[in-house]
Protein backbone atom coordinates (compact mmCIF):
# COMPACT_ATOMS: atom_id res chain seq x y z
CA UNK A 1 0.00 0.00 0.00
CA UNK A 2 2.85 2.23 0.83
CA UNK A 3 4.90 2.37 -2.13
CA UNK A 4 1.93 2.02 -4.61
CA UNK A 5 0.96 5.71 -2.83
CA UNK A 6 4.65 7.08 -3.30
CA UNK A 7 4.65 5.64 -6.78
CA UNK A 8 1.75 7.38 -7.72
CA UNK A 9 3.10 10.73 -5.72
CA UNK A 10 6.17 10.55 -8.04
CA UNK A 11 4.35 10.22 -10.78
CA UNK A 12 2.73 13.44 -9.95
CA UNK A 13 5.22 14.98 -9.51
CA UNK A 14 7.19 14.31 -12.71
CA UNK A 15 4.46 15.06 -14.67
CA UNK A 16 4.87 18.69 -13.62
CA UNK A 17 8.38 18.75 -15.75
CA UNK A 18 7.00 16.76 -18.50
CA UNK A 19 6.79 18.48 -22.14
CA UNK A 20 3.30 19.57 -22.96
CA UNK A 21 1.48 18.19 -25.85
CA UNK A 22 3.06 14.75 -25.83
CA UNK A 23 0.16 11.42 -26.53
CA UNK A 24 2.09 9.48 -24.59
CA UNK A 25 0.69 9.13 -20.91
CA UNK A 26 1.21 6.77 -17.98
CA UNK A 27 -1.57 5.98 -14.80
CA UNK A 28 -1.73 4.73 -11.88
CA UNK A 29 -4.60 4.43 -9.49
CA UNK A 30 -5.62 2.62 -6.10
CA UNK A 31 -9.44 2.04 -4.91
CA UNK A 32 -11.60 -0.87 -3.84
CA UNK A 33 -12.28 -4.37 -5.72
CA UNK A 34 -15.44 -5.96 -4.83
CA UNK A 35 -15.87 -9.24 -6.06
CA UNK A 36 -19.67 -11.16 -6.99
CA UNK A 37 -19.53 -13.99 -5.59
CA UNK A 38 -21.09 -17.11 -7.55
CA UNK A 39 -21.07 -19.65 -4.70
CA UNK A 40 -19.95 -18.20 -1.49
CA UNK A 41 -18.16 -21.72 -0.63
CA UNK A 42 -16.47 -22.15 -3.93
CA UNK A 43 -15.27 -25.27 -5.33
CA UNK A 44 -12.01 -25.46 -3.09
CA UNK A 45 -13.73 -25.47 0.05
CA UNK A 46 -16.29 -28.43 -1.78
CA UNK A 47 -13.68 -30.47 -2.57
CA UNK A 48 -12.72 -30.25 0.76
CA UNK A 49 -16.10 -31.12 2.32
CA UNK A 50 -17.08 -28.45 3.35
CA UNK A 51 -20.76 -28.13 1.57
CA UNK A 52 -23.51 -25.57 2.53
CA UNK A 53 -20.98 -22.74 3.23
CA UNK A 54 -22.98 -19.29 4.61
CA UNK A 55 -19.87 -18.13 6.44
CA UNK A 56 -18.20 -14.42 6.66
CA UNK A 57 -17.27 -13.36 3.15
CA UNK A 58 -15.10 -10.51 3.25
CA UNK A 59 -15.69 -9.59 -0.73
CA UNK A 60 -13.83 -6.27 -0.74
CA UNK A 61 -10.09 -5.37 -1.01
CA UNK A 62 -7.67 -2.63 -1.90
CA UNK A 63 -6.55 -2.96 -5.26
CA UNK A 64 -4.34 -0.98 -7.41
CA UNK A 65 -3.02 -0.21 -11.22
CA UNK A 66 -0.15 0.47 -13.20
CA UNK A 67 -0.03 1.11 -17.09
CA UNK A 68 0.51 3.27 -19.90
CA UNK A 69 -1.78 4.59 -22.73
CA UNK A 70 -1.62 7.01 -26.46
CA UNK A 71 -4.41 9.55 -26.79
CA UNK A 72 -5.09 9.24 -30.93
CA UNK A 73 -6.99 12.04 -31.12
CA UNK A 74 -9.01 14.38 -27.89
CA UNK A 75 -12.03 11.05 -28.75
CA UNK A 76 -9.89 8.03 -28.87
CA UNK A 77 -7.13 6.33 -26.79
CA UNK A 78 -5.42 3.15 -26.27
CA UNK A 79 -4.38 1.82 -22.78
CA UNK A 80 -2.24 -1.67 -21.39
CA UNK A 81 -1.71 -2.10 -17.81
CA UNK A 82 -1.42 -4.33 -14.79
CA UNK A 83 -4.35 -4.57 -12.26
CA UNK A 84 -4.03 -5.90 -8.89
CA UNK A 85 -7.84 -6.88 -7.86
CA UNK A 86 -7.04 -7.76 -4.25
CA UNK A 87 -8.45 -10.99 -2.00
CA UNK A 88 -11.58 -12.44 -1.51
CA UNK A 89 -11.62 -14.03 1.96
CA UNK A 90 -14.18 -16.92 3.46
CA UNK A 91 -13.81 -17.81 6.97
CA UNK A 92 -16.54 -20.77 8.14
CA UNK A 93 -16.90 -21.97 11.41
CA UNK A 94 -18.89 -25.75 11.98
CA UNK A 95 -20.25 -25.70 8.45
CA UNK A 96 -20.85 -29.81 6.86
CA UNK A 97 -19.60 -31.18 10.13
CA UNK A 98 -15.90 -28.85 10.13
CA UNK A 99 -14.53 -27.06 13.03
CA UNK A 100 -13.22 -24.88 10.67
CA UNK A 101 -12.86 -23.93 6.78
CA UNK A 102 -11.20 -20.77 5.40
CA UNK A 103 -10.81 -20.49 1.82
CA UNK A 104 -8.96 -17.29 -0.25
CA UNK A 105 -9.30 -16.16 -3.60
CA UNK A 106 -6.64 -13.60 -5.00
CA UNK A 107 -7.09 -12.09 -8.79
CA UNK A 108 -5.26 -9.84 -11.38
CA UNK A 109 -5.02 -8.81 -14.69
CA UNK A 110 -3.30 -7.49 -17.25
CA UNK A 111 -5.21 -5.61 -19.71
CA UNK A 112 -5.77 -3.88 -23.32
CA UNK A 113 -8.68 -1.44 -23.59
CA UNK A 114 -10.18 1.41 -26.11
CA UNK A 115 -11.77 4.38 -24.79
CA UNK A 116 -14.19 6.78 -26.50
CA UNK A 117 -13.79 10.12 -25.03
CA UNK A 118 -15.62 12.96 -24.86
CA UNK A 119 -14.23 16.81 -23.16
CA UNK A 120 -16.64 18.69 -21.63
CA UNK A 121 -14.67 21.91 -21.86
CA UNK A 122 -11.07 22.23 -22.12
CA UNK A 123 -10.29 20.86 -18.55
CA UNK A 124 -12.82 18.03 -18.05
CA UNK A 125 -13.54 15.03 -20.10
CA UNK A 126 -15.88 11.38 -19.53
CA UNK A 127 -14.54 8.14 -20.82
CA UNK A 128 -15.94 4.90 -21.51
CA UNK A 129 -13.97 1.82 -22.37
CA UNK A 130 -13.95 -1.67 -23.26
CA UNK A 131 -11.67 -3.86 -23.64
CA UNK A 132 -9.75 -7.72 -22.88
CA UNK A 133 -7.64 -8.79 -19.67
CA UNK A 134 -5.71 -11.94 -19.11
CA UNK A 135 -6.38 -12.58 -15.50
CA UNK A 136 -5.10 -15.28 -12.90
CA UNK A 137 -6.80 -15.99 -9.90
CA UNK A 138 -5.31 -18.55 -7.25
CA UNK A 139 -8.02 -20.19 -4.52
CA UNK A 140 -6.59 -21.63 -1.66
CA UNK A 141 -8.74 -23.66 1.16
CA UNK A 142 -8.15 -25.49 4.26
CA UNK A 143 -10.33 -27.72 6.35
CA UNK A 144 -10.00 -28.44 9.96
CA UNK A 145 -12.02 -31.63 11.64
CA UNK A 146 -11.82 -33.25 14.82
CA UNK A 147 -7.79 -32.34 14.68
CA UNK A 148 -7.04 -33.69 11.27
CA UNK A 149 -6.48 -31.16 9.07
CA UNK A 150 -6.51 -30.67 4.83
CA UNK A 151 -5.61 -28.46 2.08
CA UNK A 152 -6.46 -27.81 -1.25
CA UNK A 153 -5.61 -24.98 -4.00
CA UNK A 154 -5.90 -24.54 -7.44
CA UNK A 155 -5.06 -21.57 -10.14
CA UNK A 156 -6.89 -20.49 -13.13
CA UNK A 157 -5.49 -17.67 -16.21
CA UNK A 158 -8.00 -16.74 -18.66
CA UNK A 159 -9.15 -13.66 -21.05
CA UNK A 160 -12.20 -11.89 -19.97
CA UNK A 161 -14.03 -9.01 -21.17
CA UNK A 162 -13.64 -5.44 -19.26
CA UNK A 163 -15.98 -2.88 -18.91
CA UNK A 164 -15.55 0.94 -17.80
CA UNK A 165 -16.99 4.18 -17.24
CA UNK A 166 -14.58 7.21 -15.97
CA UNK A 167 -14.22 10.71 -15.77
CA UNK A 168 -10.59 12.74 -15.75
CA UNK A 169 -9.64 16.39 -15.03
CA UNK A 170 -6.98 18.25 -16.30
CA UNK A 171 -4.57 20.05 -13.35
CA UNK A 172 -1.64 20.89 -15.97
CA UNK A 173 -1.44 20.33 -19.32
CA UNK A 174 0.93 17.33 -18.46
CA UNK A 175 -1.65 15.86 -15.29
CA UNK A 176 -4.85 14.81 -14.72
CA UNK A 177 -6.64 13.10 -11.93
CA UNK A 178 -8.78 10.65 -13.04
CA UNK A 179 -11.90 8.30 -11.22
CA UNK A 180 -12.66 5.35 -12.70
CA UNK A 181 -15.10 2.08 -12.59
CA UNK A 182 -14.19 -1.42 -14.31
CA UNK A 183 -15.74 -4.63 -14.57
CA UNK A 184 -13.79 -8.11 -15.13
CA UNK A 185 -16.71 -10.36 -16.16
CA UNK A 186 -16.40 -13.95 -15.05
CA UNK A 187 -12.93 -14.22 -13.44
CA UNK A 188 -11.86 -17.93 -12.51
CA UNK A 189 -13.68 -20.95 -13.44
CA UNK A 190 -16.79 -22.38 -11.64
CA UNK A 191 -14.98 -26.14 -11.37
CA UNK A 192 -11.58 -25.41 -10.27
CA UNK A 193 -11.41 -21.58 -8.60
CA UNK A 194 -14.82 -20.51 -8.19
CA UNK A 195 -15.65 -17.69 -10.83
CA UNK A 196 -16.87 -13.98 -10.04
CA UNK A 197 -17.44 -10.13 -11.89
CA UNK A 198 -15.35 -8.03 -10.16
CA UNK A 199 -15.54 -4.19 -9.66
CA UNK A 200 -13.15 -2.09 -9.51
CA UNK A 201 -13.44 1.45 -8.02
CA UNK A 202 -10.06 3.75 -8.39
CA UNK A 203 -8.73 7.14 -7.79
CA UNK A 204 -5.88 8.22 -9.52
CA UNK A 205 -3.62 9.94 -11.99
CA UNK A 206 -2.43 10.67 -15.76
CA UNK A 207 0.79 12.06 -16.47
CA UNK A 208 2.10 12.70 -19.96
CA UNK A 209 5.59 12.11 -21.25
Amino acid sequence: MKKTIVLLALLGSAGLVCAQGNNFYAIGGIGQSNVKLKDEAGPVLVDLGATGVSSSVDKKDTAWKLGVGYQLSPNFAVEAGYVALGKVSNKARGTGGADTANAEYKSSALGLSALGMLPINTDFSVFAKAGVAHTKITAKADLTVGGASASDSAKKREFVPVFGLGAEYKLTQAVAVRAEYERYFKVGDKNTTGESDVDFLSLGVKVGF
